[in-house]
């Protein structure tokens, strides 16, 4: 597997301020690593779209090793997607490198159950 960016299936969709948000369902194999330990491993991912960011990859949060994770008492509000919640890995005391929307607002609903990562802090790869 190649590290890829996260758009690499194809052209950015369009995008506006009426039209912030556009999701993606990839079907290609996406795996994410931190510190060289697989955390997340999907054929189901979504890539995320939105105005004025670099796209993000989803992975249902069955397809995430929860296992490596603790929540975190730290909550942002984003007005296009809702709440988000992060977690750390390794426990409590980690670097925080991932993050959800447990209750996405109804523009973001695809993004229940999935779980993002900080592309800083982990390697995304994809195989076709």
């Amino acid at each position: 597997m190649e590290k890829v960016q996260p758009n690499a299936q194809g052209p950015f969709p369009a995008l506006s301020a009426a039209a912030p948000l556009a999701f993606r369902k990839r079907d290609d194999r996406v795996q994410v690593r931190h510190a060289g330990t697989v955390v997340a491993e999907s054929t189901s991912a979504l890539t995320v779209f939105e105005l004025g960011h670099t796209p993000v990859v989803y992975f249902p949060r069955g397809d995430v090793h929860l296992n490596l994770f603790a929540p975190v008492e730290r909550s942002t509000h984003c007005p296009r997607k809702g709440d988000a919640s992060y977690f750390a890995f390794g426990g409590a005391d980690g670097p925080v490198i991932a993050w959800s929307y447990e209750a996405p607002i109804e523009a973001a609903a695809p993004l229940k159950d999935h779980i993002a990562f900080y592309a800083d802090q982990t390697d995304l790869t994809e195989e076709a």
